[in-house]
Protein backbone atom coordinates (compact mmCIF):
# COMPACT_ATOMS: atom_id res chain seq x y z
CA UNK A 1 0.00 0.00 0.00
CA UNK A 2 2.75 2.41 1.09
CA UNK A 3 4.60 2.26 -2.22
CA UNK A 4 0.89 2.89 -4.40
CA UNK A 5 0.86 5.83 -2.27
CA UNK A 6 4.33 6.86 -2.66
CA UNK A 7 3.76 6.31 -6.28
CA UNK A 8 0.86 9.29 -5.96
CA UNK A 9 2.63 11.20 -3.98
CA UNK A 10 5.73 11.74 -6.96
CA UNK A 11 3.18 12.37 -9.60
CA UNK A 12 1.45 14.74 -7.56
CA UNK A 13 4.58 16.44 -6.90
CA UNK A 14 5.81 16.18 -10.33
CA UNK A 15 2.91 18.51 -11.51
CA UNK A 16 3.24 20.99 -8.39
CA UNK A 17 6.54 21.62 -9.32
CA UNK A 18 5.87 22.31 -13.20
CA UNK A 19 3.61 25.28 -11.79
CA UNK A 20 -0.19 26.43 -13.00
CA UNK A 21 1.61 28.02 -15.81
CA UNK A 22 2.31 24.90 -17.40
CA UNK A 23 -0.99 22.81 -16.08
CA UNK A 24 -2.68 25.65 -18.07
CA UNK A 25 -1.14 25.33 -21.78
CA UNK A 26 -1.76 21.43 -21.93
CA UNK A 27 -4.75 19.17 -21.44
CA UNK A 28 -3.35 15.96 -20.43
CA UNK A 29 -4.92 13.52 -18.12
CA UNK A 30 -3.22 11.44 -15.92
CA UNK A 31 -2.51 7.67 -15.96
CA UNK A 32 -3.60 5.39 -13.02
CA UNK A 33 -1.29 4.75 -10.50
CA UNK A 34 -0.21 0.82 -10.63
CA UNK A 35 -1.91 -1.21 -8.12
CA UNK A 36 -0.49 -1.28 -4.24
CA UNK A 37 1.57 -4.16 -2.59
CA UNK A 38 0.91 -5.41 1.07
CA UNK A 39 4.51 -5.90 2.84
CA UNK A 40 5.24 -9.44 1.55
CA UNK A 41 5.45 -7.65 -2.06
CA UNK A 42 2.28 -9.59 -3.77
CA UNK A 43 -0.38 -7.20 -5.66
CA UNK A 44 -3.32 -6.47 -3.96
CA UNK A 45 -6.39 -8.21 -5.23
CA UNK A 46 -9.25 -5.84 -5.62
CA UNK A 47 -12.70 -5.40 -7.11
CA UNK A 48 -11.69 -3.48 -9.78
CA UNK A 49 -8.62 -4.98 -11.41
CA UNK A 50 -10.12 -6.23 -14.01
CA UNK A 51 -8.02 -5.02 -17.77
CA UNK A 52 -9.76 -2.65 -20.08
CA UNK A 53 -11.12 -4.38 -22.69
CA UNK A 54 -14.18 -2.11 -24.32
CA UNK A 55 -14.37 -1.83 -27.95
CA UNK A 56 -14.49 1.83 -28.32
CA UNK A 57 -11.08 2.78 -26.46
CA UNK A 58 -8.86 0.54 -29.14
CA UNK A 59 -7.74 3.88 -30.53
CA UNK A 60 -6.05 6.95 -28.96
CA UNK A 61 -5.07 10.64 -29.67
CA UNK A 62 -6.28 12.06 -32.72
CA UNK A 63 -8.88 8.74 -33.74
CA UNK A 64 -9.92 9.57 -30.24
CA UNK A 65 -10.83 12.47 -31.30
CA UNK A 66 -12.42 11.79 -34.26
CA UNK A 67 -14.92 9.77 -32.44
CA UNK A 68 -15.67 12.43 -29.55
CA UNK A 69 -15.89 14.85 -32.87
CA UNK A 70 -18.65 12.64 -34.29
CA UNK A 71 -20.84 12.32 -31.67
CA UNK A 72 -22.41 10.17 -29.41
CA UNK A 73 -25.37 9.08 -32.11
CA UNK A 74 -25.83 5.34 -30.42
CA UNK A 75 -27.47 5.18 -26.86
CA UNK A 76 -28.63 2.35 -24.59
CA UNK A 77 -30.52 2.75 -21.14
CA UNK A 78 -29.57 0.96 -17.42
CA UNK A 79 -32.70 0.96 -15.91
CA UNK A 80 -33.32 -0.34 -12.23
CA UNK A 81 -33.93 2.76 -10.14
CA UNK A 82 -37.76 3.37 -9.36
CA UNK A 83 -37.71 7.74 -9.22
CA UNK A 84 -35.75 10.53 -10.37
CA UNK A 85 -31.67 9.87 -10.66
CA UNK A 86 -30.16 12.88 -9.40
CA UNK A 87 -26.24 11.36 -9.05
CA UNK A 88 -23.77 9.81 -11.29
CA UNK A 89 -20.22 8.89 -10.49
CA UNK A 90 -17.45 6.85 -12.17
CA UNK A 91 -14.85 4.74 -10.33
CA UNK A 92 -11.40 6.11 -10.50
CA UNK A 93 -8.49 4.52 -12.88
CA UNK A 94 -10.16 2.86 -15.91
CA UNK A 95 -13.42 3.51 -14.57
CA UNK A 96 -15.10 0.08 -14.72
CA UNK A 97 -18.11 1.16 -12.46
CA UNK A 98 -20.96 3.53 -12.39
CA UNK A 99 -23.25 4.36 -9.62
CA UNK A 100 -26.05 6.16 -9.59
CA UNK A 101 -28.65 7.00 -6.75
CA UNK A 102 -31.68 8.76 -6.23
CA UNK A 103 -34.99 9.73 -5.24
CA UNK A 104 -35.40 5.75 -4.25
CA UNK A 105 -32.99 5.88 -2.03
CA UNK A 106 -30.74 3.25 -3.29
CA UNK A 107 -27.56 3.25 -4.54
CA UNK A 108 -26.92 0.78 -7.92
CA UNK A 109 -23.49 -0.09 -9.05
CA UNK A 110 -22.97 -0.75 -12.86
CA UNK A 111 -20.59 -3.04 -14.52
CA UNK A 112 -19.38 -0.69 -17.60
CA UNK A 113 -16.43 -1.95 -19.54
CA UNK A 114 -18.26 -4.80 -21.30
CA UNK A 115 -21.26 -4.67 -23.69
CA UNK A 116 -23.71 -2.56 -22.74
CA UNK A 117 -26.24 -3.99 -25.60
CA UNK A 118 -29.40 -5.54 -24.01
CA UNK A 119 -30.93 -5.40 -20.75
CA UNK A 120 -28.06 -4.50 -18.19
CA UNK A 121 -28.39 -5.62 -14.41
CA UNK A 122 -26.45 -3.86 -11.62
CA UNK A 123 -23.95 -6.01 -9.97
CA UNK A 124 -24.51 -5.09 -6.18
CA UNK A 125 -27.57 -2.41 -4.83
CA UNK A 126 -26.24 -0.58 -1.90
CA UNK A 127 -29.31 1.19 1.00
CA UNK A 128 -29.56 3.00 4.15
CA UNK A 129 -30.28 6.56 2.71
CA UNK A 130 -33.40 7.39 4.27
CA UNK A 131 -34.33 9.81 1.48
CA UNK A 132 -33.39 10.84 -1.77
CA UNK A 133 -29.63 10.63 -2.69
CA UNK A 134 -28.21 13.69 -4.27
CA UNK A 135 -24.38 12.84 -3.84
CA UNK A 136 -22.31 9.59 -4.56
CA UNK A 137 -18.70 9.45 -4.32
CA UNK A 138 -15.83 6.15 -4.94
CA UNK A 139 -12.77 6.64 -3.02
CA UNK A 140 -9.50 6.88 -4.95
CA UNK A 141 -8.44 3.58 -4.30
CA UNK A 142 -12.28 2.80 -5.53
CA UNK A 143 -12.83 0.20 -2.26
CA UNK A 144 -15.41 2.41 -0.78
CA UNK A 145 -18.32 4.17 -1.90
CA UNK A 146 -19.98 7.62 -0.27
CA UNK A 147 -23.41 8.75 -0.65
CA UNK A 148 -25.38 11.53 0.91
CA UNK A 149 -28.55 13.31 0.36
CA UNK A 150 -31.77 14.89 1.55
CA UNK A 151 -31.78 12.99 4.75
CA UNK A 152 -28.41 15.09 6.11
CA UNK A 153 -26.42 11.60 6.68
CA UNK A 154 -22.92 10.36 4.80
CA UNK A 155 -22.90 6.54 4.03
CA UNK A 156 -19.77 4.71 3.59
CA UNK A 157 -19.99 1.09 1.91
CA UNK A 158 -17.09 -1.33 1.65
CA UNK A 159 -17.28 -2.26 -2.55
CA UNK A 160 -14.42 -5.14 -1.74
CA UNK A 161 -16.76 -7.31 0.58
CA UNK A 162 -20.29 -6.20 -1.18
CA UNK A 163 -18.76 -6.86 -4.92
CA UNK A 164 -19.17 -10.75 -4.44
CA UNK A 165 -23.08 -10.05 -3.03
CA UNK A 166 -26.01 -11.06 -5.36
CA UNK A 167 -27.84 -8.79 -7.10
CA UNK A 168 -31.00 -8.63 -4.90
CA UNK A 169 -30.76 -5.93 -1.84
CA UNK A 170 -27.28 -5.94 -0.09
CA UNK A 171 -24.49 -3.77 0.86
CA UNK A 172 -25.17 -2.25 3.82
CA UNK A 173 -23.44 0.74 4.73
CA UNK A 174 -20.60 -0.04 6.97
CA UNK A 175 -20.18 3.61 8.65
CA UNK A 176 -22.49 6.26 8.91
CA UNK A 177 -22.12 10.32 9.98
CA UNK A 178 -24.42 12.59 10.71
CA UNK A 179 -22.64 15.70 11.21
CA UNK A 180 -25.06 18.34 9.14
CA UNK A 181 -28.03 19.73 10.24
CA UNK A 182 -29.63 19.76 6.88
CA UNK A 183 -29.63 18.24 3.12
CA UNK A 184 -25.96 17.69 1.90
CA UNK A 185 -25.26 18.51 -1.70
CA UNK A 186 -22.34 17.02 -2.09
CA UNK A 187 -20.14 14.65 -0.96
CA UNK A 188 -15.67 14.69 -2.41
CA UNK A 189 -13.50 12.00 -1.89
CA UNK A 190 -9.56 13.28 -1.68
CA UNK A 191 -7.70 12.40 -5.11
CA UNK A 192 -4.86 10.82 -3.23
CA UNK A 193 -5.89 9.55 -0.08
CA UNK A 194 -8.62 7.16 1.05
CA UNK A 195 -9.08 8.45 4.31
CA UNK A 196 -9.78 11.85 2.79
CA UNK A 197 -13.21 13.10 1.89
CA UNK A 198 -15.68 16.58 2.27
CA UNK A 199 -19.25 17.67 2.38
CA UNK A 200 -21.09 20.45 0.94
CA UNK A 201 -24.87 21.01 2.76
CA UNK A 202 -27.49 23.09 3.00
CA UNK A 203 -26.67 24.07 6.69
CA UNK A 204 -24.22 26.07 5.15
CA UNK A 205 -21.41 24.35 6.38
CA UNK A 206 -18.08 22.64 3.96
CA UNK A 207 -16.64 19.63 6.26
CA UNK A 208 -13.44 17.83 6.12
CA UNK A 209 -13.81 14.12 7.09
CA UNK A 210 -10.86 11.79 7.99
CA UNK A 211 -11.70 8.30 8.36
CA UNK A 212 -8.74 7.52 10.83
CA UNK A 213 -10.31 9.74 13.27
CA UNK A 214 -13.34 8.71 15.86
CA UNK A 215 -16.38 11.40 16.53
CA UNK A 216 -17.43 14.13 13.96
CA UNK A 217 -15.82 16.19 10.98
CA UNK A 218 -11.97 17.15 11.66
CA UNK A 219 -12.80 20.33 9.56
CA UNK A 220 -15.45 23.53 9.45
CA UNK A 221 -15.86 25.94 6.85
CA UNK A 222 -18.91 27.68 7.07
CA UNK A 223 -21.11 30.32 5.49
CA UNK A 224 -24.20 32.33 5.67
CA UNK A 225 -25.71 30.21 3.07
CA UNK A 226 -26.60 27.00 1.93
CA UNK A 227 -23.57 25.37 0.41
CA UNK A 228 -23.92 23.36 -2.85
CA UNK A 229 -21.23 22.20 -3.82
CA UNK A 230 -17.48 20.99 -3.22
CA UNK A 231 -14.63 19.40 -5.30
CA UNK A 232 -11.06 18.70 -4.78
CA UNK A 233 -8.63 19.71 -7.05
CA UNK A 234 -7.52 16.63 -9.16
CA UNK A 235 -3.91 17.28 -9.19
CA UNK A 236 -3.22 19.26 -6.27
CA UNK A 237 -5.53 18.45 -3.83
CA UNK A 238 -4.64 20.93 -0.64
CA UNK A 239 -6.69 23.39 -2.97
CA UNK A 240 -10.66 22.79 -3.27
CA UNK A 241 -13.53 24.74 -4.55
CA UNK A 242 -16.70 25.70 -3.52
CA UNK A 243 -20.21 27.11 -4.67
CA UNK A 244 -22.97 28.35 -3.03
CA UNK A 245 -26.48 29.72 -3.15
CA UNK A 246 -24.95 33.17 -3.17
CA UNK A 247 -23.87 32.84 -6.22
CA UNK A 248 -20.01 32.71 -4.95
CA UNK A 249 -17.46 30.18 -6.73
CA UNK A 250 -14.78 30.36 -3.97
CA UNK A 251 -10.88 28.79 -4.71
CA UNK A 252 -9.13 27.26 -0.71
CA UNK A 253 -6.21 26.28 0.28
CA UNK A 254 -7.45 23.32 3.00
CA UNK A 255 -4.40 24.49 5.06
CA UNK A 256 -6.02 27.96 5.28
CA UNK A 257 -9.27 27.18 5.25
CA UNK A 258 -8.96 24.23 7.91
CA UNK A 259 -6.22 25.55 9.76
CA UNK A 260 -7.90 27.50 11.79
CA UNK A 261 -8.60 26.65 16.07
CA UNK A 262 -12.36 27.93 16.40
CA UNK A 263 -14.71 24.99 16.59
CA UNK A 264 -17.23 27.00 14.91
CA UNK A 265 -15.24 27.23 11.27
CA UNK A 266 -14.10 30.38 9.47
CA UNK A 267 -16.25 32.20 6.87
CA UNK A 268 -15.55 30.80 3.45
CA UNK A 269 -15.74 34.04 2.18
CA UNK A 270 -13.00 35.35 4.48
CA UNK A 271 -10.41 32.66 3.82
CA UNK A 272 -10.94 31.87 0.21
CA UNK A 273 -7.36 31.96 -2.15
CA UNK A 274 -9.53 33.66 -4.99
CA UNK A 275 -13.29 34.76 -5.70
CA UNK A 276 -14.30 34.02 -9.33
CA UNK A 277 -16.14 36.59 -10.59
CA UNK A 278 -19.98 35.73 -11.00
CA UNK A 279 -21.78 38.79 -11.09
CA UNK A 280 -23.36 39.72 -13.90
CA UNK A 281 -24.14 42.89 -15.84
CA UNK A 282 -26.56 43.56 -18.60
CA UNK A 283 -26.95 46.95 -21.00
CA UNK A 284 -29.82 48.41 -21.00
CA UNK A 285 -31.17 49.15 -24.75
CA UNK A 286 -31.96 53.02 -25.41
CA UNK A 287 -35.39 52.69 -25.10
CA UNK A 288 -35.39 51.22 -21.79
CA UNK A 289 -34.77 53.95 -18.50
CA UNK A 290 -32.77 52.27 -15.64
CA UNK A 291 -34.28 52.33 -12.46
CA UNK A 292 -30.71 52.25 -10.94
CA UNK A 293 -29.26 55.14 -12.71
CA UNK A 294 -32.03 57.36 -14.13
CA UNK A 295 -30.19 60.28 -14.24
CA UNK A 296 -27.07 59.32 -16.18
CA UNK A 297 -26.44 60.81 -20.26
CA UNK A 298 -26.08 56.87 -21.30
CA UNK A 299 -27.52 53.67 -21.67
CA UNK A 300 -26.66 52.24 -18.57
CA UNK A 301 -26.80 48.45 -17.11
CA UNK A 302 -28.64 46.26 -14.75
CA UNK A 303 -26.95 43.91 -12.64
CA UNK A 304 -27.46 40.03 -11.09
CA UNK A 305 -26.41 37.53 -9.41
CA UNK A 306 -27.06 33.89 -10.38
CA UNK A 307 -27.05 30.97 -7.72
CA UNK A 308 -23.76 28.54 -8.26
CA UNK A 309 -25.16 25.70 -8.29
CA UNK A 310 -22.64 22.82 -9.51
CA UNK A 311 -18.62 23.26 -10.12
CA UNK A 312 -16.20 20.71 -11.41
CA UNK A 313 -12.85 20.92 -12.18
CA UNK A 314 -10.75 19.65 -15.83
CA UNK A 315 -8.81 16.77 -16.01
CA UNK A 316 -5.60 18.59 -15.67
CA UNK A 317 -7.18 21.48 -13.03
CA UNK A 318 -6.50 24.01 -15.33
CA UNK A 319 -9.83 25.15 -15.82
CA UNK A 320 -13.02 25.24 -13.85
CA UNK A 321 -16.68 25.10 -14.70
CA UNK A 322 -19.39 27.02 -12.78
CA UNK A 323 -22.99 25.74 -13.21
CA UNK A 324 -25.23 29.12 -12.49
CA UNK A 325 -29.26 28.67 -12.08
CA UNK A 326 -31.10 30.52 -14.42
CA UNK A 327 -27.85 31.23 -16.53
CA UNK A 328 -25.05 29.37 -18.55
CA UNK A 329 -22.43 27.00 -17.44
CA UNK A 330 -19.14 29.27 -16.87
CA UNK A 331 -15.55 28.63 -17.59
CA UNK A 332 -12.50 30.06 -15.40
CA UNK A 333 -9.30 29.67 -15.93
CA UNK A 334 -7.67 28.55 -12.33
CA UNK A 335 -5.73 31.01 -11.41
CA UNK A 336 -7.98 34.31 -12.32
CA UNK A 337 -11.58 35.29 -11.45
CA UNK A 338 -12.06 36.59 -14.59
CA UNK A 339 -14.53 34.16 -16.86
CA UNK A 340 -13.28 32.96 -20.39
CA UNK A 341 -16.16 31.73 -21.72
CA UNK A 342 -19.99 30.77 -21.24
CA UNK A 343 -21.41 27.87 -23.07
CA UNK A 344 -25.01 28.06 -24.64
CA UNK A 345 -27.23 27.39 -27.54
CA UNK A 346 -29.48 28.22 -30.17
CA UNK A 347 -32.99 29.47 -28.82
CA UNK A 348 -36.11 28.08 -31.28
CA UNK A 349 -39.11 27.39 -30.74
CA UNK A 350 -38.71 26.37 -26.73
CA UNK A 351 -35.19 24.96 -27.26
CA UNK A 352 -31.78 25.40 -26.72
CA UNK A 353 -30.02 25.11 -23.45
CA UNK A 354 -32.13 25.94 -20.34
CA UNK A 355 -31.40 25.66 -16.57
CA UNK A 356 -34.22 27.20 -14.08
CA UNK A 357 -36.20 24.68 -12.90
CA UNK A 358 -33.57 21.75 -10.71
CA UNK A 359 -30.19 21.52 -10.02
CA UNK A 360 -27.56 20.57 -13.17
CA UNK A 361 -24.16 18.70 -12.60
CA UNK A 362 -21.87 19.13 -15.77
CA UNK A 363 -18.41 17.25 -16.32
CA UNK A 364 -15.72 17.01 -18.71
CA UNK A 365 -14.37 14.93 -21.20
CA UNK A 366 -10.45 14.50 -22.48
CA UNK A 367 -10.31 13.14 -26.05
CA UNK A 368 -6.18 13.65 -25.56
CA UNK A 369 -5.64 16.47 -27.81
CA UNK A 370 -9.42 18.28 -27.18
CA UNK A 371 -11.09 18.96 -24.20
CA UNK A 372 -15.32 19.03 -24.13
CA UNK A 373 -17.72 19.77 -21.56
CA UNK A 374 -20.97 18.06 -21.38
CA UNK A 375 -23.95 19.30 -19.35
CA UNK A 376 -28.10 18.60 -19.02
CA UNK A 377 -30.93 21.27 -20.11
CA UNK A 378 -34.36 21.79 -19.12
CA UNK A 379 -35.34 21.03 -22.76
CA UNK A 380 -35.12 17.43 -22.47
CA UNK A 381 -31.35 17.29 -23.96
CA UNK A 382 -27.80 16.98 -23.02
CA UNK A 383 -25.19 19.21 -24.90
CA UNK A 384 -21.87 18.80 -25.58
CA UNK A 385 -19.54 21.22 -26.26
CA UNK A 386 -15.86 21.47 -28.15
CA UNK A 387 -13.71 23.56 -25.39
CA UNK A 388 -11.10 26.22 -27.17
CA UNK A 389 -7.74 26.20 -26.03
CA UNK A 390 -6.65 28.22 -23.22
CA UNK A 391 -5.25 30.52 -25.34
CA UNK A 392 -7.44 31.21 -27.78
CA UNK A 393 -10.12 31.99 -24.90
CA UNK A 394 -7.89 34.38 -23.54
CA UNK A 395 -7.51 36.20 -26.64
CA UNK A 396 -11.13 35.91 -27.88
CA UNK A 397 -13.13 37.82 -24.25
CA UNK A 398 -13.54 41.28 -24.48
CA UNK A 399 -12.52 43.63 -21.87
CA UNK A 400 -12.54 47.17 -20.77
CA UNK A 401 -10.75 49.27 -23.51
CA UNK A 402 -11.79 50.63 -27.19
CA UNK A 403 -14.97 48.82 -26.93
CA UNK A 404 -16.02 50.37 -23.17
CA UNK A 405 -18.31 53.36 -24.82
CA UNK A 406 -19.89 50.67 -27.40
CA UNK A 407 -20.83 48.04 -24.52
CA UNK A 408 -22.31 51.18 -22.59
CA UNK A 409 -23.85 52.56 -24.99
CA UNK A 410 -25.85 49.21 -25.94
CA UNK A 411 -24.21 48.65 -29.48
CA UNK A 412 -22.75 45.25 -27.69
CA UNK A 413 -25.38 43.10 -27.03
CA UNK A 414 -23.85 40.80 -24.75
CA UNK A 415 -23.81 39.99 -21.08
CA UNK A 416 -20.54 40.97 -18.93
CA UNK A 417 -19.46 39.71 -15.71
CA UNK A 418 -18.61 42.41 -12.90
CA UNK A 419 -15.12 42.02 -12.38
CA UNK A 420 -14.45 45.59 -10.70
CA UNK A 421 -11.93 46.15 -7.86
CA UNK A 422 -12.82 48.44 -4.66
CA UNK A 423 -10.91 51.32 -6.52
CA UNK A 424 -12.14 51.01 -10.53
CA UNK A 425 -15.17 49.75 -12.15
CA UNK A 426 -14.43 46.86 -14.84
CA UNK A 427 -16.04 44.56 -16.71
CA UNK A 428 -15.36 41.31 -18.79
CA UNK A 429 -17.36 39.98 -21.76
CA UNK A 430 -16.43 36.46 -22.14
CA UNK A 431 -16.18 34.25 -25.24
CA UNK A 432 -19.79 32.90 -26.12
CA UNK A 433 -19.55 29.06 -27.45
CA UNK A 434 -23.12 28.92 -28.39
CA UNK A 435 -22.99 26.47 -31.11
CA UNK A 436 -23.01 23.04 -29.36
CA UNK A 437 -20.83 20.05 -31.16
CA UNK A 438 -23.86 17.96 -30.12
CA UNK A 439 -27.14 17.57 -29.17
CA UNK A 440 -28.33 14.48 -27.94
CA UNK A 441 -32.43 13.71 -27.41
CA UNK A 442 -32.82 10.79 -25.57
CA UNK A 443 -34.61 12.10 -22.75
CA UNK A 444 -38.37 12.41 -22.44
CA UNK A 445 -38.05 15.13 -19.25
CA UNK A 446 -35.21 17.13 -17.88
CA UNK A 447 -31.78 15.74 -17.78
CA UNK A 448 -29.72 16.85 -14.76
CA UNK A 449 -26.83 15.43 -14.90
CA UNK A 450 -23.98 14.57 -17.78
CA UNK A 451 -21.36 12.58 -16.46
CA UNK A 452 -18.04 11.40 -19.21
CA UNK A 453 -16.67 8.48 -18.74
CA UNK A 454 -12.59 9.06 -17.67
CA UNK A 455 -11.06 6.76 -19.95
CA UNK A 456 -13.58 5.84 -22.61
CA UNK A 457 -15.75 7.95 -25.30
CA UNK A 458 -18.88 7.65 -23.73
CA UNK A 459 -21.44 9.78 -22.35
CA UNK A 460 -23.95 9.11 -18.87
CA UNK A 461 -26.92 10.86 -18.79
CA UNK A 462 -30.18 11.30 -15.89
CA UNK A 463 -32.76 13.14 -14.81
CA UNK A 464 -36.29 13.48 -13.65
CA UNK A 465 -36.83 9.86 -15.44
CA UNK A 466 -35.78 6.29 -13.79
CA UNK A 467 -33.41 5.43 -16.55
CA UNK A 468 -29.18 6.16 -17.24
CA UNK A 469 -28.64 6.53 -20.22
CA UNK A 470 -25.13 5.72 -22.03
CA UNK A 471 -24.18 7.50 -25.32
CA UNK A 472 -21.85 6.11 -27.41
CA UNK A 473 -19.86 7.37 -30.99
CA UNK A 474 -19.77 3.30 -31.81
CA UNK A 475 -22.75 0.85 -31.97
CA UNK A 476 -23.63 -1.14 -28.90
CA UNK A 477 -24.33 -4.93 -29.75
CA UNK A 478 -28.06 -5.02 -29.00
CA UNK A 479 -29.85 -1.61 -31.53
CA UNK A 480 -31.53 1.01 -28.91
CA UNK A 481 -35.31 0.69 -29.67
CA UNK A 482 -36.24 4.25 -31.49
CA UNK A 483 -36.41 7.31 -29.39
CA UNK A 484 -40.25 8.65 -29.41
CA UNK A 485 -39.93 12.26 -27.98
CA UNK A 486 -43.00 13.65 -25.48
CA UNK A 487 -44.38 16.66 -24.94
CA UNK A 488 -44.71 18.21 -21.87
CA UNK A 489 -48.11 17.87 -19.73
CA UNK A 490 -47.82 20.23 -16.88
CA UNK A 491 -50.05 18.18 -13.96
CA UNK A 492 -49.24 19.97 -10.66
CA UNK A 493 -52.17 17.92 -8.89
CA UNK A 494 -51.11 14.64 -9.46
CA UNK A 495 -53.76 13.51 -11.42
CA UNK A 496 -53.47 10.15 -13.04
CA UNK A 497 -53.26 10.98 -17.14
CA UNK A 498 -51.50 7.99 -17.81
CA UNK A 499 -52.11 6.91 -21.71
CA UNK A 500 -51.75 3.26 -20.98
CA UNK A 501 -52.11 2.35 -24.63
CA UNK A 502 -49.21 4.41 -25.12
CA UNK A 503 -47.50 3.37 -21.97
CA UNK A 504 -47.78 -0.40 -22.81
CA UNK A 505 -46.81 0.41 -26.79
CA UNK A 506 -43.67 2.12 -25.89
CA UNK A 507 -42.81 -0.88 -22.47
CA UNK A 508 -41.12 2.22 -20.65
CA UNK A 509 -42.69 2.07 -17.39
CA UNK A 510 -42.88 5.87 -16.94
CA UNK A 511 -43.89 7.54 -13.77
CA UNK A 512 -46.09 9.89 -15.43
CA UNK A 513 -46.98 11.58 -12.32
CA UNK A 514 -43.21 13.23 -11.69
CA UNK A 515 -42.82 13.87 -15.38
CA UNK A 516 -45.71 15.74 -15.53
CA UNK A 517 -44.96 17.66 -12.05
CA UNK A 518 -41.90 18.58 -13.44
CA UNK A 519 -43.57 19.97 -16.48
CA UNK A 520 -45.85 22.42 -14.28
CA UNK A 521 -42.26 22.93 -13.18
CA UNK A 522 -41.36 24.10 -16.11
CA UNK A 523 -44.39 25.85 -17.24
CA UNK A 524 -44.39 28.10 -13.69
CA UNK A 525 -40.89 28.67 -14.20
CA UNK A 526 -40.96 29.80 -17.74
CA UNK A 527 -39.47 33.42 -17.99
CA UNK A 528 -37.28 33.37 -15.30
CA UNK A 529 -34.35 34.23 -16.89
CA UNK A 530 -36.05 37.29 -17.66
CA UNK A 531 -36.64 37.33 -13.89
CA UNK A 532 -32.92 37.26 -12.61
CA UNK A 533 -32.68 40.80 -14.13
CA UNK A 534 -35.71 42.30 -13.08
CA UNK A 535 -35.24 41.02 -9.95
CA UNK A 536 -31.33 42.21 -9.53
CA UNK A 537 -30.49 38.79 -8.10
CA UNK A 538 -30.98 35.17 -8.45
CA UNK A 539 -30.62 34.07 -4.86
CA UNK A 540 -33.20 31.61 -3.45
CA UNK A 541 -36.14 31.97 -6.76
CA UNK A 542 -37.40 28.63 -6.52
CA UNK A 543 -39.48 28.22 -3.55
CA UNK A 544 -39.46 31.63 -2.49
CA UNK A 545 -42.89 33.67 -0.92
CA UNK A 546 -44.69 35.42 -2.99
CA UNK A 547 -44.57 38.20 -0.15
CA UNK A 548 -40.16 37.86 -0.50
CA UNK A 549 -40.75 38.00 -4.51
CA UNK A 550 -42.87 41.13 -4.22
CA UNK A 551 -40.87 42.63 -1.43
CA UNK A 552 -37.43 42.01 -3.76
CA UNK A 553 -39.30 43.30 -6.90
CA UNK A 554 -40.09 46.49 -4.98
CA UNK A 555 -36.91 47.41 -4.15
CA UNK A 556 -36.07 47.99 -6.79
CA UNK A 557 -38.72 49.97 -7.86
CA UNK A 558 -38.20 52.21 -5.51
CA UNK A 559 -36.01 54.15 -7.29
CA UNK A 560 -38.43 54.86 -9.91
CA UNK A 561 -39.67 57.17 -7.61
CA UNK A 562 -36.05 59.34 -7.68
CA UNK A 563 -36.03 62.65 -9.55
CA UNK A 564 -33.83 63.06 -12.11
CA UNK A 565 -32.27 66.06 -10.95
CA UNK A 566 -31.23 64.45 -8.14
CA UNK A 567 -27.09 63.77 -7.26
CA UNK A 568 -26.80 59.62 -5.84
CA UNK A 569 -25.49 61.42 -3.07
CA UNK A 570 -28.35 63.03 -2.12
CA UNK A 571 -30.98 60.17 -2.20
CA UNK A 572 -31.78 58.73 1.34
CA UNK A 573 -32.39 54.88 1.68
CA UNK A 574 -35.87 54.30 2.49
CA UNK A 575 -36.57 52.12 5.05
CA UNK A 576 -38.71 49.72 3.26
CA UNK A 577 -36.01 49.13 0.16
CA UNK A 578 -33.80 46.09 1.60
CA UNK A 579 -31.04 47.83 1.45
CA UNK A 580 -28.85 48.70 4.15
CA UNK A 581 -26.61 51.65 3.79
CA UNK A 582 -22.77 49.84 2.83
CA UNK A 583 -25.49 48.10 0.13
CA UNK A 584 -26.74 51.50 -1.26
CA UNK A 585 -23.39 53.33 -1.08
CA UNK A 586 -21.67 50.34 -3.22
CA UNK A 587 -24.97 51.04 -5.83
CA UNK A 588 -24.49 54.59 -6.00
CA UNK A 589 -20.47 54.83 -6.28
CA UNK A 590 -20.47 52.04 -8.62
CA UNK A 591 -22.98 54.12 -10.85
CA UNK A 592 -20.97 57.09 -10.69
CA UNK A 593 -17.87 55.30 -11.93
CA UNK A 594 -19.13 54.03 -14.69
CA UNK A 595 -21.30 56.84 -15.30
CA UNK A 596 -17.78 59.26 -15.92
CA UNK A 597 -15.88 56.49 -17.50
CA UNK A 598 -18.11 55.91 -20.58
CA UNK A 599 -18.74 59.23 -21.16
CA UNK A 600 -14.85 60.00 -21.47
Amino acid sequence: MERGREARRALLISYVFLGLSLLSSQFATVAPSTPSTNALGKRRATAFNDPLAHPARRTAGSALSSRYAAGFPHHTSLKAHESCVNALSCSNGNGKYLASGGDDKVVQLWSILGDLGGEQKPVARYRGARANVFSISFDCDNRKLYSTGADATILMHDLETASTSSTGPSGAPTDVWIDHDDSVHAVRCHPTDPHLFMTASEDGTVLSFDTRSEGRAVGILAERTEMNDVVYHPLQPTQFATADADGRVLLHDSRMAFGGSSTQGQLASEVAVLKYCTDLLKPLAPAEPNPLLPSTEITTFLPAAPSSSSITFSPTGNLICATMSQFFPTLFELSSPEPLATLSSPRTEGKGYRNTTTTKHGSFGDSGDKLWYAAGSDDFNAYVWEVPTLEAMKEGRRAPGTEAKDWFNGDVPSVSFDTRTESFPDFTIPVSLSTPSHILSTHRSIVNTALFHPSLPLLFTSGIEKLVVVHSPTPFSTPSPPFIPRKPRPNKAGLDTRDEDEEDRLGLGEDTAALEYFDALLEDNDGREDALWRDGHGRGWMGEDDDEEEESRNAWEEFDDFDSGEEWSDVEQDSDSGLDDAELEELMGFGRSIGRRARG
